[in-house]
């Protein structure tokens, strides 16, 4: 056996908002999965989310997970009880393999503002959002996970580095742009490989020809149903 690193990137497609939301839970459905595999993993970032898992024969675990996935379910959101489709893309990919990144202080241009969103009044009182513009290459990464604006920089920082390493690929290699819009099309529903019914508790992977109905025990990390064909 051997021990690689792998790279899991999930991003909302279809369905704006719904989409992404059912990004983070498959994010956290695969993390559970990899754990329960004993392998590693660390987050990388979030919207879209990027997972680094590493351990022996990493890949073999997610090796079916490239693709559009589809979820079809009423969003909490939804006032009529209707129905929605959104989906997914996901992307899983070797180690990149880029020259080092070098991040000069003065081609960074960094602004702070007051977090939005839950956290009561530490939200109003504190300007822990952090906003970094890459000034050579126009990249803007935010962050206002953390509590701190010494801990959101540093996860700004990370992002960035990220994307400057994803642009440095994509400028070097046609090839590794052209291996990620094979495995995740353009996104739309009718692209799915996998399909995610909550009404009827049933996943379907469209390619393997496989079908579970046992959704929840899916979205908690259990994914063994597509690694046992």
């Amino acid at each position: 056996m051997s021990k690689e690193t792998i790279y899991i990137e999930i991003d909302g497609a279809a369905g704006g908002d719904e989409g992404n939301i059912f990004a983070a839970e498959l994010a956290r459905a695969y993390e559970m999965w990899a754990r329960k595999n004993g392998l590693q993993v660390k987050e990388q970032s979030t919207l879209p989310s990027l997972l680094q898992v590493r351990g022996e024969n990493a890949h073999t675990y997610f090796a079916h997970e490239s693709g559009v996935h589809r979820v079809q379910r009423v969003p909490e959101t939804e006032k009529r009880g209707r129905v929605h489709t959104s989906t997914v893309t996901v992307n899983v990919r070797g180690e990149l393999s880029l020259q080092p990144i070098t991040i000069r202080p003065e081609d960074i241009e960094f602004s702070a503002c007051r977090s939005s969103g839950k956290g009561g009044q530490h939200v109003n009182r504190t300007e822990s959002k952090v906003r970094l513009v890459h000034k050579p290459s126009g990249i803007v990464v935010e962050c206002q996970e953390e509590r701190s604006q010494v801990q959101n920089r540093e996860k700004a920082m990370q992002k960035l580095r990220y994307e400057l390493q994803k642009r440095q690929l994509e400028q070097a290699s046609i090839a590794a742009s052209d291996s990620k819009r094979q495995q995740v099309g353009s996104g739309s529903r009718n692209e799915k490989i996998r399909t995610y019914n909550y009404h009827d508790s049933r996943v379907v992977d469209h390619r393997l020809g496989v079908k579970t109905n046992k959704l929840k025990d899916v979205m908690n990390g259990d994914l063994s149903p597509f690694y046992s064909v």
